[in-house]
């Protein structure tokens, strides 16, 4: 009996499994497909929706029962417990409920398709190609509805630095600390460390110092050509020389100069004492020691002369006096030897002047100022037939000893020399 009860319960078994095991209809994995990107479309003119025909509904099949089945579980052990005891072995009723497979969806009605706006030319992004893909069973691929999307606001772009950026200003950081440590060195090196080398020699050169060329006294006196006076043959030197003076002539201001040939050989007069030997005229004998380098002789066209009575004579014409310049190394002791020769200076040079010294217009020579310099004169009578000397330094820093035959004269010898 038992044995029957174990076969039943078998069979039952068997036949839920039988039932449980039951193939339902499984779907196909679903794969995504990918999902393009709505093409941007202009918004169409609103137009009448068209009219979506009306269809009829779809009978719903009548769902089919759920079944039901009970089974049994039983353990050995519990076996054993119950025979033990005495009683019949039951196992635990577990109710297994067994639903039909679900009816399939009706499909859904297709809708008829939009009007299709005028196609407007965007440039076209191609993207990745996509893998065709089964449609799932019993169920048909749904069209996408055209959207519009609505044009979204460009966000304000805000640039994010980037970690090379860090990386460069710390690059920078250290460079400028690596510059300042290499200047830190080097200069420690050259002001501590560094042995500073002995300075060389430098030579400088001597500059040549050029004088400025020397002023003559004939440059000073700016005479013309001078006139040559030839005694290298004369008996009478004095008379001759006197002849030759007064066969010149000179318009009145006019100044030339006298080249006097002493010897043969053009051998001229160097020195105004040599002039005085040639004839044979006395002086002091400190003048010739006292005597520089240059001498000249000049002759001068008066323009002041007078008449005995003292009258200013217009009517005179080629009057001309005598001029001598010559250089002197000590201008006071030139001073003082001219100071000596006043005595008998007058008398000493009366043939050469062409003066009478009867007519003399005192017995000693009186002084006079012109230009700041002191001048020693004697008329005889009168200032156009004088003896006027002086010594003083000219422009060109020498110092000459001045003897002229009238003060006018000596007015002019200044001028050129001062």
């Amino acid at each position: 009996m038992s044995d029957d009860q174990g076969t039943k319960s078998t069979t039952i078994d068997n036949l839920i499994d039988e039932l449980t095991k039951q193939k339902t209809p499984q779907p196909a994995p679903f794969s995504p497909k990918p999902v393009m990107p709505p093409p941007f479309v202009p918004r169409p003119a609103p137009q009448p929706a068209p009219a979506i025909p009306s269809t009829g509904a779809t009978p719903i099949p009548p769902a089919s029962p759920v079944k039901e089945y009970q089974s049994s579980i039983r353990t050995m052990g519990e076996d054993l417990s119950s025979l033990k005891t005495g009683q019949k072995p039951s196992g635990v009723s577990v109710p297994r409920t067994v639903e039909p497979p679900k009816p399939a969806l009706p499909e859904k009605p297709v809708l008829p398709k939009p009007p299709v706006a005028p196609s407007v030319q965007f440039p076209q992004v191609k993207l990745g190609e996509a893998q065709k893909t089964g449609p799932l069973p019993g169920q048909k691929p749904q069209l996408p509805k055209p959207s519009i999307p609505a044009p979204s606001p460009e966000a304000p772009k805000i640039s994010i630095p980037t970690a090379g950026a860090k990386f460069i200003g710390g690059n920078l950081l250290y460079l400028g600390i690596m510059v300042v440590v290499l200047l830190a060195g080097a200069a420690y090196w050259y002001f501590v460390i560094r042995t500073p080398s002995l300075p060389e020699a430098v030579v400088t050169p001597t500059p040549i110092v050029t004088a400025p060329p020397e002023i003559t006294l004939n440059q000073l006196m700016g005479s013309a050509t001078p006139v040559l006076i030839d005694l290298s043959v004369s008996i009478d030197s004095l008379a001759d020389f006197n002849n030759g003076f007064k066969t010149q002539t000179l318009l009145g201001g006019e100044l030339k100069g006298i080249d006097l040939q002493t010897g043969p050989d053009l051998q001229m007069a160097k020195s105004i004492t040599n002039f005085l030997d040639k004839f044979l005229i006395a002086y002091p004998a400190g003048l010739k020691e006292n005597s520089g380098k240059e001498f000249s002789a000049f002759m001068y066209g008066q323009k002041e002369n007078f008449t005995a009575k003292g009258e200013l004579d217009i009517a005179a014409v080629n009057v001309k006096k005598l001029i001598l310049v010559s250089e002197i190394d000590d201008l006071s002791l030139a001073a003082s030897i001219a100071k000596e020769w006043e005595p008998s200076m007058a008398e000493d040079l009366m043939e050469l002047f062409n003066l009478d010294v009867k007519k003399s217009s005192g017995a000693s020579f009186t002084d006079n100022m012109y230009r700041g310099i002191d001048i020693k004169f004697m008329n005889f009578p009168y200032p156009d037939k004088s003896i006027d000397y002086t010594v003083f330094t000219a422009s060109n820093g020498k110092a000459y000893f001045v003897i002229t035959g009238s003060r006018e004269a000596m007015y002019e010898a200044t001028d050129k020399l001062k």
